[in-house]
């Protein structure tokens, strides 16, 4: 009985129930409870009557923001966006929540993009909206008729002298003006001159024929696109890349050299590699690494009964290890593991989530 008391003396101590505590206090003096627990017990049963109303409001504000902070960062490890929204939405307005710090000093938005939360990464940092040129479109001036045109429609002096048919001789075509011939813009290719290729230049003498500064594709290729279309793929692909869009972004730098768009940064100084870090974008990531020769495709042992292994499940830090139940070819999708912790049964995990466990 004793025992009882004094751990229901300890909760209700720990606890901000003045009732549970005042019985728990009443029930260890009764037990005969060590008096030091009682009198700390006491002490705060004495600070908490003396509270005023603001103060105990405060108090359970104070303990009610806590537990939505564990419960926040819980939320955003599991990846649970909507328990999270709804979480964050239910909280007061007064309420910064995006200062909310763990026990390594990191804010949701990182606690969320290290642990590779893409759901509620996308919902606390959300990519920037693209700009729509919302300016009205110009109208074209509509063109004023020829002044005087209508007096000397109407004029007499409009028709020839001699009546009509005067005026259908004036409408000859012999008599009427001949407008003056197009002037037609040359080409360079246009003459035999220029069809002609110059001489070749004698060893040791200086050639006429300036050297092109860009060298061009072999004509075997397809003819290069120009600057004006590789910087309209620009955006898109920094877009692509906040999305994790790694289909999107294959297709939209399938026909921009890597030289080119490895030198695209945004308005932040990052480049798509370095963007892609920073937003946590795996499969992206992953894309434009390969394209630039960072990583190459893994190859997977074959693993055999018995052997030890290690496992890094989604969403933990650390591997476990875990014992090979069975033999696995290399081209296997799964292994059939068995965990060392836990009591679980032995079940199929992905081939790309096992290591070997070199000793």
């Amino acid at each position: 009985e004793r025992r009882a008391a004094y751990e229901r003396l300890d909760a209700a101590t720990k606890g901000d129930d003045e009732d549970v505590l005042a019985a728990a206090v009443e029930e260890a003096q009764r037990t005969g409870v060590d008096a030091a627990d009682v009198a700390k017990a006491s002490a705060k049963l004495e600070t908490m009557r003396a509270m005023t109303p603001e103060q105990r409001a405060a108090r359970r504000k104070e303990k009610a923001m806590a537990e939505a902070k564990k419960e926040a960062f819980v939320l955003a490890r599991k990846d649970q966006v909507d328990a999270l929204r709804q979480l964050l939405e239910a909280l007061d307005q007064d309420v910064n929540w995006k200062a909310w710090k763990d026990h390594s000093g990191r804010t949701l938005t990182a606690y969320a993009r290290q642990l590779r939360s893409l759901q509620v990464l996308a919902f606390l940092d959300p990519p920037a909206p693209a700009h729509v040129d919302t300016a009205p479109p110009v109208e074209a001036p509509t063109p004023k008729p020829m002044e005087g045109v209508a007096e000397l429609r109407e004029s007499s002096e409009f028709t020839p002298r001699g009546g009509p048919a005067a005026a259908i001789e004036h409408l000859a075509p012999e008599n009427m003006m001949t407008p003056p011939p197009k002037r037609q813009r040359s080409h360079p290719l246009d003459s035999e001159e220029a069809l002609t290729p110059p001489p070749l230049a004698k060893i040791g003498e200086a050639s006429a024929v300036a050297t092109p500064e860009v060298a061009t594709k072999s004509k075997t290729s397809s003819a290069p696109m120009a600057v004006e279309d590789y910087d309209k793929k620009k955006l898109p692909c920094f877009r692509a890349v906040v999305q994790d869009n790694a289909a999107g972004l294959g297709e939209l730098l399938a026909d921009v050299p890597v030289d080119v768009w490895s030198g695209w940064k945004n308005k932040g100084g990052k480049d798509l590699v370095g963007l892609s870090e920073e937003r946590g974008s795996s499969a992206a990531y992953a894309v434009l690494a390969r394209a630039l020769g960072i990583v190459q495709e893994r190859r997977h042992a074959a693993l055999e009964e018995g052997e030890s292994v290690w496992v890094l499940e989604a969403g933990e830090l650390q591997p476990r290890r875990a014992t090979v139940k069975e033999d696995t070819p290399e081209d296997a999708t799964e292994v059939l593991v068995e965990f060392w912790d836990g009591d679980e049964p032995a079940s199929r995990i992905q081939r790309a989530l096992v290591s070997k466990a070199y000793s």
